[in-house]
């Protein structure tokens, strides 16, 4: 494998075909030294065991190499095994195997060709988890107020610093059911990128968001890309109040799912509730 200091993750992969429905793979990880397959083994309520093979190798497609099991983490090796009961219908366990070249579009996954639990034509992500490239220069909030000041008589309402407000909630049939945590604050900071608006963390890491301008009078579309699943989002946004909007809008259904592995069906939503409150440049109607 070539070295490459990055990682490629790949959430629910899709897959061509499968020998068992009740195991599930949830994510896929290659780093510098291994591929790690995270697995959900559902018994839906039947009683059963599950246990993992010596001879379990995974194969890039249009290859003969196979590269085997080195370890398994929370499953253990026939002949010995776990028994799943009413009690205990879904377990996680993960796979280790040898790195393989980030390269690799498409991989089998096989316990025993005919009688394991194997995956054939499982698809990677071809994208690494986080850029080397698109992040900012200024690494502070010290840097980002600079370059506020230094440009504040030209800058478009929605650049500057912002707290923004996340919560995230769960949907059943289109009724509420539950709020999945506390509200998360952090501060971003918003830049002019030409022809869209950029949103960065404090330390200049990209966090995958962009602002269109779609017309007068501060309405913006709003995009955000989950690299995980490669998908992207587009919400549209309405800053009625100087300084400070909210918006919502459904998590992509493979992130959900890995989210609430076990919790989560067809039909089902994810819920992403933001609030926008601008703290830096504030206008001369904000200030005090």
């Amino acid at each position: 494998m070539s070295v490459n200091a990055q990682t490629y993750i790949t959430i629910y992969p899709d897959i061509e075909s499968q020998t068992i429905e009740t195991i599930e793979i949830t994510k896929i990880e290659i780093n510098e030294v291994f591929t790690i397959v995270d697995m959900f083994y559902n018994a839906r309520g039947n009683e059963g065991w599950i246990c993992a093979s010596r001879d379990f190798y995974i194969q890039p497609s249009n290859s003969n190499e196979r590269k085997y099991l080195i370890m398994a983490k929370d499953i253990p090796i026939c002949p010995k095994k776990v028994n799943i009961d009413s009690y205990k219908d879904e377990y996680k366990f993960q796979l280790y195997f040898p790195g393989i070249d980030p390269s690799v579009r498409k991989i089998d996954i096989v316990e025993k060709p005919e009688t394991g639990f194997n995956f054939f034509g499982v698809w990677l992500n071809p994208e690494p988890t986080e850029s080397l490239t698109d992040s900012c220069r200024f690494r502070s909030r010290t840097e980002f107020e600079t370059y506020f000041n230094s440009d504040s008589l030209s800058l478009n309402p929605i650049e500057g610093i912002w707290k923004m407000v996340s919560k995230r909630s769960h949907y059943v049939n289109n009724n509420f059911l539950e709020y999945l945590e506390d509200e998360v604050t952090r501060e971003v900071a918003i830049l002019n990128k030409g022809d869209h608006f950029k949103c960065y963390e404090m330390d200049g890491k990209s966090l995958d968001v962009k602002f269109y301008i779609i017309s007068y009078g501060g309405r913006y579309l709003y995009k955000e890309y989950f690299n995980l699943v490669r998908e992207e989002i587009t919400s549209f946004v309405h800053v009625e109040k100087e300084g400070y909007f909210k918006h919502t809008y459904a998590i992509p259904e493979k992130w959900a799912k890995y989210q609430l592995q076990g919790e989560f069906f067809p039909g089902d939503k994810l819920l992403n509730e933001l609030k926008w409150e601008k703290i830096f440049p504030l206008s001369q109607n904000d200030s005090k």
